[in-house]
């Protein structure tokens, strides 16, 4: 990290707050700036825990209880620091960029990173075993490296005719390296969480439960928040699974008879079951509300009882809603995993890929991706289904509790949100 790369970006502004600042007397700074965050937008989670990591050490060594104060609140403010970067500045800087050079780059692409000036050689995850750290040699030790570094390349010098080999051999260890990297590496999951992010949860609930059905659920109900997710995906994406806009063939390859049209619009019927299931989860969170407040028994103990029995009963629906999110979304991921493929390589499936799809009817025409190319729109809710199903199988929506503490929610969404009035 170096300081002048942000001054550069903000000296303009902080020598005169009140002045306008043209967008392009800061492009090239901002663009700097934005380079580094993007290399290292994909390891967001592992810098959480090296930071928790590294206090928890310092717990662990004597800290007095001053210090061990100060690092709980330090602790507070670089998770909520990180998640300001790379949820809020970082999404921001990209609409920037995009309106400095006048164009629509898709994010996370080769087109953006060739605007930004990226360097493979300085993604982080690029130094293999043996290769120096960058710490500060000696003379000596230099020396020693270069002429073992001479002797290595004359040893490991191909033989005549053997280059191609060598060069085929290195492709096929680099997509090894590349199906092993952890899939929220990825610029699809990337890609989906930005726009799973793209609306703050209030937001999100006002435009899923338009009619406040749900009312009486809570933000930090990981329940809710899965099922609110679901929706946006069956809102905005879900027509790629049951539109005419997109024509699909028949695929035999291998000798199998594979119709993806109908194996989607079969897969979007049975995503009714998500929306009765998460209704059921509603009723049993009511009628535990409702048991507590008219105390059926006023034996204490048996009143324990009917209260825990329906606890168990919340815990069950939950567990069952959840799990039918993940399972859809994991099918929905894999299927629309194939169609890419194939449009990346044989282009047998999809027949209309490079064509718009356009909505005429005025409830359709406002669907986010109206107008986009069919390739887009796959793939979009390709990225969309598969950070959904990540955050359900391990993500911040995983696990036994039902609700998220203010913490959890500070560092997954922003905010707490309970300064929103929920009705």
């Amino acid at each position: 990290y170096k300081d002048d790369d942000f001054d550069k970006l903000t000296e303009q502004t902080l020598a005169s707050p009140k002045t306008a600042v043209s967008l392009e007397s800061i492009v090239k700074p901002m663009k700097h700036f934005y380079k580094r965050l993007y290399y290292l937008y994909p390891y967001q989670e592992t810098l959480k825990k090296a930071i928790i990591l590294a206090i928890d050490i310092r717990h662990q060594n004597g800290a007095s209880d001053e210090d061990m104060e100060y690092l709980d609140q330090l602790h507070k403010k670089i998770l909520k620091d990180i998640k300001n970067v790379f949820h809020s500045a970082f999404p921001r800087l990209f609409d920037l960029i995009c309106l400095a050079d006048m164009m629509d780059y898709p994010p996370f692409s080769e087109l953006l990173e060739r605007a930004i000036g990226v360097v493979g050689d300085e993604k982080l995850g690029k130094r293999k075993k043996g290769d120096n750290l960058g710490l500060t040699l000696t003379q000596e030790t230099k020396e020693a490296a270069t002429v073992e570094n001479s002797d290595k390349k004359d040893n490991e010098k191909p033989a005549d005719g053997s280059s191609a080999e060598a060069e085929e051999a290195d492709a096929e260890e680099e997509k090894e390296e590349e199906l092993k990297r952890p899939i929220q590496a990825t610029k699809e999951y990337q890609y989906g969480m930005s726009l799973m992010d793209m609306y703050e949860l209030p937001k999100l609930r006002k435009k899923c439960d338009s009619e406040n059905r749900f009312s009486k659920l809570s933000l930090n109900d990981k329940v809710f928040l899965s099922y609110l997710f679901f929706s946006e995906y069956d809102l905005e994406y879900a027509f790629v699974q049951t539109t005419n806009k997109i024509t699909m063939n028949v695929d035999y390859s291998h000798g199998v008879k594979t119709d993806f049209k109908r194996i989607l619009a079969d897969l979007y019927n049975e995503s009714r079951d998500i929306t009765r299931a998460f209704e059921k989860y509603y009723e049993s969170v009511l009628e535990l509300g409702d048991l507590k407040k008219s105390k059926l028994s006023s034996n204490y103990i048996e009143q324990s009882k009917l209260e825990t029995k329906q606890e168990k009963n919340v815990d069950m629906e939950a567990r069952n809603t959840r799990g039918l999110i993940r399972k859809y979304m994991d099918i929905v991921t894999k299927h629309l995993a194939q169609l890419i493929a194939d449009m990346k390589t044989e282009k047998k499936i999809i027949a209309n890929m490079d064509d718009p799809v356009k909505f005429e009817s005025n409830f359709e025409g406002k669907k986010r991706l109206n107008g986009k190319l069919v390739k887009q729109c796959i793939m979009e809710a390709y990225c969309y289904s598969l950070a959904l199903k990540e955050r359900l199988e391990s993500g911040e929506l995983y696990g036994g509790s039902i609700l998220l503490n203010d913490e959890e929610m500070v560092i997954s969404f922003g905010s707490t949100f309970k300064e929103v009035k929920e009705a």
